[in-house]
């Protein structure tokens, strides 16, 4: 499927209805079901835009619902809508049929993103990865329609005139346990990235710099102490398009999500915790297996500094 490139921008304020900004754009429609019924037809219709120019991918995503009343979608935090109805693309940008980007969207626009990981037969989304990009949606007396646009400067991809990436959309029904996808898939096939499908990119797009510096600054005032400092940083440059350089300095969890507590009472196993310190995420679907932990970072626990190619 070759995308077209879009003369003007879309407006992503969530309104497709009557809109001539998507005319150009790739059009899909044809999807099936995954759940409960494989390769059924879906109970309701699904039709996505996808365009881009020289700086955006852009996706307008327009739902049907027979009984929009009793659409799920909450205003929550970023990457918790998973139990709302919500339409997700993937992007393997390397064809690799084993690690995507994800962008998820729920009918109010609430954002999702994260890279799906599918190795040695099994399927992990990590949702540790955050990108920049824009989104709008809404409910609608027919459903909900989404709008977004994701920067390329989010994405590495290989440094070619024309990109063939492997392509796959997923739709959430909650309330009728119904899962919506094209292209349509085998559960008799392990992984849905497999048997993406592919789009074709002929046209230049903006590259993003590959350089990325993120410091960082610590302090802890205890009662009667004086305040203490601490600085870190995290550096990543890319060489190529897939050889990438990280560098971190005094890499500390006080500037990440704080982990959520777990109950440690007559356990006859360790406790883990996932990792979220950018610098040990980078290239971690490496070291995973379907049985073993083949490496536990959060062991290390006060590293004064990394790196890795």
């Amino acid at each position: 499927m070759k995308l077209q490139k879009l003369a003007h921008p879309p407006k992503i304020d969530g309104i497709i209805e009557n809109n001539s900004e998507w005319i150009a754009a790739l059009k899909i429609e044809d999807f099936h079901q995954f759940q409960p019924k494989e390769k059924g037809s879906p109970s309701e219709k699904t039709i996505l835009f996808i365009g881009f120019d020289k700086d955006y991918l852009y996706l307008a995503a327009k739902c049907s619902d027979s009984e929009p009343k009793k659409i799920r979608g909450s205003l929550v935090q970023r990457d918790k809508p998973i139990n709302d109805d919500w339409i997700a693309i993937f992007l393997d940008t390397f064809r690799e049929k084993r690690r995507a980007y994800v962008f998820g969207f729920n009918p109010l626009g609430i954002q999702m993103d994260g890279l799906q990981i599918e190795e040695g037969g099994e399927n992990k989304s990590d949702t540790t990865w955050d990108a920049i990009f824009y989104s709008k949606g809404r409910i609608t007396q027919e459903g909900y329609e989404i709008e977004a646009k994701i920067a390329f400067k989010s994405l590495r991809f290989p440094d070619e005139k024309k990109k063939t990436w492997g392509f796959f959309v997923k739709r959430n029904i909650p309330r009728k346990t119904e899962v919506i996808t094209f292209p349509s898939v085998s559960k008799n096939i392990p992984g849905f990235l497999s048997q993406a499908a592919e789009i074709l990119i002929d046209g230049e797009i903006e590259r993003g710099k590959n350089i990325e510096l993120m410091p960082t600054l610590t302090s802890l005032k205890r009662w009667k102490d004086k305040f203490t400092n601490e600085v870190g940083a995290n550096l990543k440059i890319g060489l190529t398009s897939d050889l990438i350089v990280d560098f971190t300095v005094n890499p500390d969890f006080s500037h990440v999500e704080a982990d959520s507590p777990q109950i440690d009472i007559n356990q006859r196993y360790a406790l883990s915790w996932p990792e979220k310190r950018p610098f040990f995420l980078e290239g971690n679907e490496i070291f995973i297996h379907p049985t073993i932990d083949l490496i536990y970072t959060r062991r290390i626990i006060d590293p004064q500094w990394g790196a890795k190619i």
